[in-house]
C-alpha cells in the first residue's frame, strides 16, 4: 500500500486553488465533505493540515471550520453560496472574525482561490511572511494571524518530525542491507541479530510518518456534488507530497 505523506514544509501554492466542486445549494454546514477535499484537508489561509492539529483526525473536534469570505453579517444572501465558503482552521476563522475584505489604506484580504499564494507569501523559519511591500498580503497575514505562535510551533513540529523520520529510515535501510549482506558472507549470527533489531525499529518510525498522511483516515469517502475526480487532493498540494510504501 502506498500512502501520500505531507512535505516537511508546505510551500505556498504555486497556483490559485481550483474550485472543483459544485454541490447543490443547501445549508453551508453540509458543504464540509466537499470543502475538505477541495482544500486538501488544509486551512485555505495558513495552510496547516488537519494532521498538524489533531493526530487522530480533526472531525468532530471543531478544529476546522467553514469560513465565509464575505461575512454572514455583511451579506446574508451569500451564506449558503459554495464559492463564498472556505475550509479554515479554527484559529484563522476566529482571528479574522468579521474583519472587512477591503480597508482604507491598509489593503484587502486575499482570496486563495483567485490569488497565487506563492506570489504573495514566502515561508521562512516556519512563518508565512508577506512578500516585501505587498500591502494586501500584509493585511491578510494580520487578519488571519497566519503566524500565531501556536501555528508556528505546529509547522516546526511537522518539519522536524518528517525530516528526522526520513533521515532515520534512509540510514536504517542502508545499515540493514549492509548487516544482512555481511551476515550472509561471513555467516555472522551477531550481524543477523543486529539486522533483526533494526527491523523492529522501523514500525515506530513509520507510525510517526503516517501521522502526516495527506489524506487522513477519517476522510469523507464521498462528497455531496458527485463530481468525477472531486474526491482527490488538489494539485497544488499533491505535487508537494511524497509516496511512502
Amino acid at each position: 500500500m502506498t500512502t501520500q505523506i505531507l512535505p516537511s514544509v508546505t510551500h505556498p501554492w504555486r497556483e490559485a486553488i481550483e474550485r472543483r466542486h459544485e454541490p447543490p445549494v443547501v445549508s453551508f454546514e453540509r458543504y464540509r465533505p466537499c470543502l475538505r477535499w477541495e482544500f486538501g484537508f488544509c486551512c485555505a489561509f495558513c495552510m496547516l493540515h488537519e494532521s498538524d492539529i489533531a493526530v487522530a483526525g480533526s472531525e468532530g473536534w471543531v478544529l476546522m471550520q467553514i469560513e465565509h469570505f464575505v461575512p454572514q453579517s455583511e451579506d446574508e444572501t451569500l451564506v449558503n453560496v459554495f464559492a463564498n465558503c472556505f475550509f479554515a482552521c479554527r484559529r484563522c476563522n476566529r482571528a479574522r472574525s468579521t474583519k472587512e475584505i477591503t480597508t482604507a489604506g491598509r489593503g484587502k484580504l486575499l482570496n486563495p482561490c483567485s490569488e497565487v499564494w506563492r506570489e504573495r507569501f514566502v515561508i521562512s523559519f516556519d512563518r508565512v511572511l508577506p512578500r516585501a511591500a505587498d500591502q494586501d498580503a500584509g493585511y491578510t497575514e494580520q487578519a488571519y494571524q497566519l503566524n500565531d505562535p501556536k501555528k508556528v510551533v505546529l509547522r516546526e513540529v511537522r518539519r522536524k518530525t518528517i525530516w528526522q523520520c526520513r533521515d532515520a529510515l534512509e540510514r536504517l535501510e542502508r545499515s540493514y542491507d549492509a548487516l544482512l549482506d555481511r551476515a550472509m558472507k561471513q555467516r555472522s549470527r551477531e550481524d543477523l541479530e543486529l539486522a533483526r533489531d533494526l527491523a523492529k525499529i522501523r514500525p515506530s518510525i513509520l507510525r510517526d510518518l503516517y501521522r502526516y498522511a495527506a489524506i487522513p483516515d477519517d476522510k469523507d469517502p464521498s462528497c455531496h456534488c458527485g463530481e468525477p475526480g472531486a474526491c482527490a487532493l488538489p494539485k497544488v498540494l499533491e505535487e508537494q507530497t511524497w509516496k511512502l510504501d
